[in-house]
């Protein structure tokens, strides 16, 4: 890359800290944005080591700074890994089945989280523009300037669930409804899949950058590939309305 590859995170200014996301409404859940929960998750994480012009008192101030791990947040579930298409359905059956996640490509290096089963809930590609670049013979091209960013949840829990659910394989979660085909085809273009999870601690998270792409004459692209990462607790997973936030049904073990 131009620069060199470094694992910068971004931190969003929010006028709140991280808080529930399970709704007052019966029914209802309110949805996490991917990109902001990652941030702020991650922005929680603690340094376990004392610094070097860190006072006693600053170093087990900010050690003793956690996260409610009570508080279930709503992840929706993209279909990263999978075809583009968020759904499948039986005429036969009547089986309208939403499908969400995917196997990441890519895991921290330098991290190692708890046991669990990580889906890639979204991937996001961020061009930073171009530039020029030469070789030793003077020969010049266009560079595009590309970083890739993988956001994964670590889930503990997925295990026991039925296949139905969850799919080991592909690491994709799934649910279900019976509905005639007129009704399926209105609910398969509003309908979304989310993940209900529980957060495992306030050190259990990673952002690294964990791969680069140099670029070549024959391929002029400057490629920096990005995990997010974060450990949780498995809890329910939902098909929900994005516009009302209304819970169509909802699997809980």
């Amino acid at each position: 890359m131009r620069y060199l590859c470094m694992a910068i995170l971004l931190l969003v200014s929010l006028p709140h800290p991280l808080r529930s996301q399970t709704a007052k409404a019966q029914g209802t859940v309110r949805i996490q944005n991917v990109e902001t929960f990652f941030s702020r998750v991650i922005s929680l994480k603690t340094d376990p080591e004392r610094r070097e012009f860190e006072t006693k008192e600053e170093f087990e101030k900010r050690l003793s700074k956690t996260v409610d791990t009570s508080i279930v947040y709503y992840i929706p579930l993209g279909t990263a890994g999978l075809i583009s298409k968020s759904y499948t359905y039986d005429l036969e059956s009547q089986v309208l089945e939403f499908h969400g996640g995917g196997n990441p490509d890519r895991r921290p290096t330098d991290y190692r989280g708890i046991e669990g089963d990580p889906i890639l809930v979204r991937n996001v590609i961020e061009n930073r523009g171009s530039y020029k670049g030469s070789n030793a013979y003077g020969a010049s091209v266009t560079v595009k300037e590309v970083w890739s960013h993988d956001y994964v949840l670590n889930v503990n829990g997925l295990r026991s669930l039925p296949d139905s659910i969850y799919d080991y394989g592909t690491h994709t979660m799934k649910l279900a409804l019976h509905r005639p085909p007129k009704e399926a085809e209105r609910l398969s273009k509003t309908i979304k899949l989310a993940v209900g999870v529980k957060l495992w601690s306030a050190n259990n998270s990673a952002m690294e950058c964990v791969d680069v792409l140099r670029p070549k004459f024959d391929n002029p692209i400057d490629a920096g590939f990005f995990v997010h990462w974060v450990d949780a607790r498995f809890v329910d997973i939902v098909l929900y309305d994005p516009l009302t936030k209304r819970v169509v049904t909802r699997f809980t073990p």
